[in-house]
């Protein structure tokens, strides 16, 4: 793709630019912001570096591209995390993010090929989710390599490369402006390592303890030098002294040779891009078919947690019936959005992802509280074409925040981007609930392809373990859980595979034997996934801070205490909602006894299922469950699972049965 790169100037917003070219793609100008008085070199701006601004006209030309250049007249006007841009009106002072959005819409408007933008984020989200928000109102793609790497594997990756960048600004404990200002990040590197390990120092700065000039990089056809400095002192004190250093004079020289160019030629990356005539076509449609909605609420007295589960009936066109599903639920849950903390969705045909993921997106792109999602296809009736499961809270929850939800939209080396307006993973009530991951690579949003031709289970094999890759990465983006806090996984695999329960279960030993070990698991056949996957991975996970409660069990085994229902936080409850509304079911956990999750889930399932149409065919990872899990379904009525553990492909689901344990944790 033609990339337009935001250029500070710095080492990130350079080294990004680098990462777009290895991975196939073209920058063909570069943009920055710069103060309205050119001569001050540091605004206080929550978005953007300017000291050293005077040096990017040096960059473009040794990149010899364009520079397209703005004006930061605008300041920090919403500092939260999220950011609504609907907030802004002819009599509002302006956010500097819309000056970022008036200089890319000026570069998209004269140079129209362009599709994607260049941004060195590492761990910002509050600047990552700025610019995917202005991307979106343009139809660009924000291609964030950098996003969460590890800081020190990236710089000395930099440095590796030839990335030569000096330090412009210092502004934290350690840093010593006179002695280091003008210095290479090669020269600090140890430097650097040593405040890590004392001062807690960001070593890529990412805290906004140093900024930098880059002077070299591979893709520069010739490299600035600096001919005369001068360092100013802002905060001269002997603690933490800021100062930054203004560059007067510089040139150019040419180099030897620049980045041979790997042309990999990549035109389009498929990312979720709303479609703006699509979101005005459904505008239209307004409340016509909600006669046709087939809606039911399925609550428990027992909990605040409650389902909603819809579908239409004679509505032939996807895109109709999905915004009707919607609208109804959103005409009785105003604030849908704010509320629903995870949606199963359910195609006939996954032909009509793309539309339907237009509509959903017309109610959930402007709102931060998107919940997670799973999507598959199943085998509805002849008349239906979409089938949705949403949970719900029914409490006043306070606003969800980028702090619980996490919404990637940008094209890293990271995780998959969203391919539609869903949350990769939210937190709630000590339940991480992600979307389901396929085998996607993060950097391509293409589906991992086997070398092999026409060998599904080598394919199967590469899906499974990119899937596994990517699951653990989003989880490790939600506040660093690990697969070993999963609790419970579902694997949908495509219903045309053969394959038995003993290859199953060796293929989730191979690549995630921690799931295997941790938590309950569930294999469902479907018709088909998004984007032709043969499998898609969804995981349950208790949340890290959870584990402030294993040092008061330690405590309380040492003290032979027993934990009770009605000690406020010293009680655990483990609870189990099937979809189809049975009653809950209650454990106290026995400290004196090893925690099994699996063995409490069995029990509540077998104490309280009465009825459910469901899944044709599943197995857990042990042998030694299915014993267990075959008297669990002798109780289910009206199911037909006479032949449910025959082993090769079964008739797909017509309907998934939806089982939730929720750890309450009392805090009083």
């Amino acid at each position: 793709m033609k990339v337009v790169a935001l250029v500070s100037g710095g080492k990130d917003s350079c080294y990004n630019m680098l990462k777009c070219v290895e991975h196939g793609h073209e920058i063909v100008c570069i943009a920055n912001l710069r103060p309205p008085n050119v001569e001050v070199q540091e605004l206080d701006s929550w978005m953007f570096q300017t000291v050293g601004h005077n040096v990017i006209s040096a960059i473009a030309e040794c990149m010899e591209v364009p520079l397209f250049v703005g004006e930061l007249s605008g300041t920090a006007t919403q500092t939260n995390l999220e950011y609504d841009d609907t907030s802004q009106t002819s009599n509002s002072e302006i956010d500097e993010v819309e000056n970022l959005f008036q200089l890319l819409l000026r570069v998209k408007t004269q140079i129209p090929e362009v599709k994607a933008v260049s941004c060195g984020a590492i761990l910002s989200d509050y600047q990552r989710y700025r610019v995917e928000n202005v991307c979106s109102r343009l139809g660009l793609v924000s291609l964030s390599y950098l996003w969460r790497r590890d800081q020190t594997e990236l710089l000395q990756e930099m440095i590796d490369k030839g990335m030569n960048a000096i330090l412009v600004k210092t502004a934290s404990l350690g840093l010593n402006p006179r002695r280091m200002l003008g210095k290479s990040i090669g020269e600090l590197f140890d430097s650097f390592m040593k405040l890590k390990d004392t001062c807690g120092l960001n070593v890529c700065g990412e805290g906004g303890e140093y900024e930098t000039i880059t002077l070299d990089c591979p893709l520069f056809k010739k490299r600035i030098v600096i001919d005369k400095s001068e360092i100013v002192m802002v905060v001269d004190d002997n603690f933490a002294p800021v100062g930054h250093l203004k560059i007067l004079e510089c040139h150019l020289e040419k180099k030897d040779k620049s980045l041979v160019l790997n042309n990999k030629n990549i035109n389009d990356i498929n990312v979720f891009i709303p479609d703006n005539e699509i979101i005005k076509t459904i505008n239209e449609i307004g409340d016509s078919y909600i006669n046709q909605v087939d809606y039911k609420l399925i609550t428990n007295d027992k909990s605040s947690l409650f389902y909603i589960i819809a579908n239409c009936k004679g509505i032939d066109n996807p895109m109709i019936e999905m915004f009707t599903l919607f609208n109804i639920i959103k005409l009785k849950f105003p604030d849908m959005a704010k509320e629903m903390i995870h949606c199963v969705l359910q195609l006939k045909d996954m032909k009509h992802f793309s539309i339907v993921n237009q509509v959903y997106c017309h109610f959930f792109l402007d709102n931060i509280n998107r919940p997670s999602r799973v999507c598959i296809a199943s085998n509805l009736p002849e008349n239906q074409n979409i089938y949705v499961e949403c949970l719900f809270d029914s409490k006043k929850l306070l606003p969800r925040n980028l702090n619980q939800t996490l919404f990637v939209q940008s094209v890293s080396e990271w995780a998959p981007a969203c391919i539609g307006p869903y949350a990769q993973g939210i937190s709630h009530d000590k339940i991480i609930r992600l979307a389901g991951q396929i085998g996607l690579i993060p950097e391509t949003m293409n589906l991992i392809k086997s070398e092999v031709e026409n060998d599904w289970k080598d394919q199967l094999e590469l899906e499974f373990k990119q899937s596994i890759l990517n699951v653990r990465a989003v989880l490790e983006g939600m506040k660093s859980t690990q697969l070993s806090d999963c609790f419970r996984c579902l694997i949908y695999f495509d219903s045309k595979l053969s394959i038995s329960e003993d290859y199953v279960n060796s293929l989730v030993s191979k690549y995630s034997p921690t799931l295997l070990n941790s938590c309950l698991l569930d294999y469902v056949f479907v018709p088909s996934l998004p984007r032709g996957a043969l499998v898609e991975i969804h995981v349950f996970a208790i949340m890290k801070r959870m584990m402030e409660y294993e040092e008061l069990e330690h405590q309380m085994k040492k003290e032979k205490k027993e934990l009770s229902f009605g000690e406020g936080m010293n009680s655990i409850v483990e609870s189990i909602k099937l979809f189809n509304g049975s009653t809950f079911y209650k454990v106290k956990i026995n400290l004196e006894q090893e925690r099994d999750l699996q063995s409490i889930y069995l029990d509540a399932i077998l104490d309280n299922i009465n009825t459910c149409n469901g899944i044709v065919r599943a197995f857990t990872s042990n042998s030694k469950d299915l014993d267990t899990l075959a008297s669990f379904f002798s109780k289910c009525n009206n199911c037909g699972l006479s032949s449910y553990f025959t082993k090769g492909a079964a008739s797909s689901p017509t309907r998934t049965i939806l089982m939730e344990i929720e750890t309450l944790l009392t805090n009083k």
